[in-house]
């Protein structure tokens, strides 16, 4: 004779609610940065906005156009601005041959500075995905740079543009009246620490000679180094940069020939 269950054995056999699962908290967007990285007066300029053409966003706030460069600078002013204010705390300058450390600001000056650079790059860039970041200051300061766009998960791909050092002495001569001698060792420091800075990450070191003589090349090899898909489409691209680099703002030229003699 089958018996009914006790209340116990109905509480036993009652289903048990399943744990509901946990939402997966939504992934942050990806975002990538191409930074360029090169000497004051080293084509810099004529790059990002090249890269800007490709789909990059540039900054909302830029260093216009001036007489030193009729075509735009096409940097973050605000950036430029925070930039000089810890050179200057930590008694240096954008023209300063000497090395930077930046922690000679302490650890509390150099936790605002990295908040604020965040800050900035935030705001300047809002949600873009794919921005382009050009500031000749930051070629002293690469690994600062890094730490805050890793702990932003913003993906890093560098551009380092490097120009005939007799063409930027030239350059600075006429521009700033620096000497043959200070300019060498400006142009030497912002050249080595940005390529010592980018080991084994991902870069293409390119030269603004060569990119004016066949940008073409110059293109397909970032994008193939860097695994590029540019935003804009190639038909389009092909014709923006081609009216991009017939303007030939190089003031100041020097041959490889000299270079070799002087």
């Amino acid at each position: 004779m089958n018996k009914h269950p006790s209340a116990e054995n109905t509480r036993d056999a009652a289903p048990v609610d399943e744990p509901k699962a946990r939402k997966a908290k939504p992934k942050a967007a990806k975002r990538t940065c191409i930074m360029v990285l090169g000497m004051h007066r080293s084509g810099t300029s004529a790059l990002t906005r090249a890269i800007n053409l490709l789909g990059a966003e540039l900054p909302k706030n830029m260093l216009g156009a001036n007489l030193s460069n009729p075509t735009g600078h096409w940097e973050p002013e605000r950036l430029i601005a925070l930039h000089d204010q810890m050179l200057a705390e930590a008694g240096s300058s954008w023209d300063d041959w000497r090395s930077f450390d930046p922690n000679d600001l302490g650890a509390q000056r150099l936790r605002f500075y990295k908040a604020e650079i965040a800050r900035l790059i935030d705001e300047e860039y809002g949600s873009a995905p794919f921005f382009v970041l050009k500031e000749p200051r930051i070629s002293r300061f690469v690994p600062l740079y890094a730490e805050i766009l890793r702990r932003m998960r913003i993906d890093v791909r560098y551009v380092l543009i490097d120009r005939n050092p007799l063409a930027v002495i030239a350059s600075l001569a006429n521009r700033n009246g620096f000497t043959m001698g200070f300019s060498s060792l400006l142009w030497l420091r912002h050249e080595l620490e940005a390529e010592r800075a980018t080991r084994g990450r991902s870069r293409i070191l390119l030269s603004y000679e060569s990119l004016l003589d066949d940008w073409r090349q110059g293109i397909d090899g970032i994008t193939a180094t860097l695994s590029l898909d540019w935003p804009v489409p190639d038909v389009k691209w092909q014709s923006l940069l081609s009216e991009h680099f017939a303007t030939d703002n190089q003031h100041f030229a020097a041959s490889t020939e000299l270079l070799d003699a002087d």
